[in-house]
């Protein structure tokens, strides 16, 4: 998710890099079967698709597995993971994708999965990495156990990076008002308070 979310704003961006004559491809090309994409094409097939492939909600027509839903208004960690339950655990990464690609994401729809992470995630250390509600979740952290063991071991069940983004967000709860912007143009208001 947040790797989707990174490709496309530098995908943007050394597009808009071409565009002024300081970045020199402008596209990309796969030989078999062949195919050549811009850079903005590209970045616009990620918009376009995003969506519709990584959020999780009710009565979502396209989604393949609702037998592995047990979440909604959140957004996927992957896509077609080889693991296919993965593809459905309310992790922390997708803020990540929305702090660097805000465009790729419907402001409304937004700040229902950051609602979500708030209430499951969000603790006094920090943000959790797993859903406390999954089933692979093991919530009895040792931050000096040394073992293999990476579930339980040297806190890396925290990320300390999440609270800047529900500030950012935080402006999606006026509906009226968002229904008008753009999430990127919000953010941007919402960063000179």
């Amino acid at each position: 998710m947040e790797l989707v979310g990174l490709s496309y704003a530098c995908l943007r961006w050394l597009s808009e890099l071409n565009a002024k004559n300081l970045y020199s491809f402008k596209s990309v090309k796969r030989t078999e079967p062949e195919l050549e994409w811009s850079l903005g094409d590209w970045a616009a097939k990620i918009e376009a698709n995003f969506e519709k492939h990584f959020r999780v909600f009710v009565d979502n027509p396209d989604e393949k597995r609702k037998d592995l839903v047990h979440k909604t208004d959140i957004y996927k960690d992957t896509m077609g993971s080889g693991y296919p339950w993965c593809d459905y655990q309310l992790r922390c990464n997708f803020p990540i994708a929305m702090a660097v690609a805000p465009q790729l994401f419907n402001p409304e729809n937004a700040w229902k999965a950051l609602q979500v992470v708030k209430k499951k995630l969000l603790g006094p250390l920090g943000i959790a990495t797993l859903d406390p509600d999954d089933w692979n979740y093991r919530g009895n952290y040792d931050n000096s156990n040394d073992s293999n063991d990476p579930t339980v071991a040297n806190g890396n069940n925290y990320h300390q990076v999440l609270t800047q983004y529900f500030h950012h967000f935080s402006a999606l709860k006026m509906i009226s008002y968002y229904r008008k912007t753009s999430t990127y143009a919000l953010l941007i208001r919402v960063s000179r308070f």
